[in-house]
C-alpha cells in the first residue's frame, strides 16, 4: 500500500491559511475533548466570550463582536446556546430598550472558577507545545497581524503582481 503524504502541507507557504484553519479546528476539537471529558458542559469557542463578560460585562453583542473581532451574526449564535445553558442572561438596554445587554449569570459566574482552572492548564500545555515546536507563536501572531495591519496581504499581492507586469483577466480592474 502506497503512503499518501499530506498534499496541503507539500505546497508549503501557498496553504498557509489552509494549515492555520486545520491547526485552529485541530485546537477547537481537542478542547472539545477536554471540555467534554471534564463535564464542563462548554464549548471551547465560548471561552472568549466568557471570559470578555467577566471582565467587562454588560455588554451588547455589538461591543462583544466588535471587542472579539468576530462577526456579528457568529457572537449571536455562541451567546444564544450561552443562554440556553443558562450561563449568560440578557436584559434590555436602560438607554436603548431596543438592544439587548448581556452579562453572566449566577449559573456563569459560578461556572467560572472550574473554568479557569481547565483553562489554566490548556493554556500551560499549549505554551509548552508551541515552546517545543521552536517558538513563540504568539509573538509571531502579534507581529505578523501588525504588519497587515499597515498593509493587507491582498494589497501586498495586488501590488507584486502589478510589478510583475501580469496582466489581468479582461473585464477586472485594479482597485484605486
Amino acid at each position: 500500500m502506497t503512503e499518501h503524504r499530506d498534499f496541503v502541507e507539500s505546497l508549503g507557504i501557498l496553504t498557509l491559511a489552509h494549515r492555520f484553519k486545520r491547526m485552529m479546528q485541530r485546537l477547537m476539537d481537542e478542547s472539545a475533548e477536554i471540555h467534554r471529558e471534564l463535564g464542563l458542559g462548554i464549548k471551547p469557542r465560548w471561552g472568549s466570550t466568557l471570559l470578555l463578560l467577566e471582565a467587562e460585562g454588560p455588554l451588547t453583542v455589538t461591543e462583544v463582536a466588535e471587542r472579539l473581532g468576530l462577526a456579528h451574526p457568529s457572537v449571536v449564535q455562541s451567546l444564544e446556546d450561552m443562554a440556553g445553558m443558562g450561563l449568560v442572561r440578557r436584559s434590555k438596554d436602560p438607554d436603548d430598550g431596543r438592544r439587548s445587554v448581556l452579562s453572566l449569570s449566577a449559573k456563569g459566574r459560578r461556572t467560572m472558577p472550574q473554568l479557569h482552572a481547565v483553562w489554566d492548564h490548556i493554556a500551560h500545555v499549549q505554551a509548552q507545545l508551541f515552546k517545543q515546536a521552536g517558538g513563540d507563536v504568539l509573538g509571531l501572531l502579534e507581529r505578523a497581524n501588525a504588519a497587515l495591519d499597515k498593509k493587507s496581504l491582498s494589497k501586498r499581492v495586488l501590488e507584486r503582481v502589478e510589478r510583475s507586469g501580469q496582466r489581468r483577466p479582461a473585464g477586472t480592474r485594479a482597485k484605486s
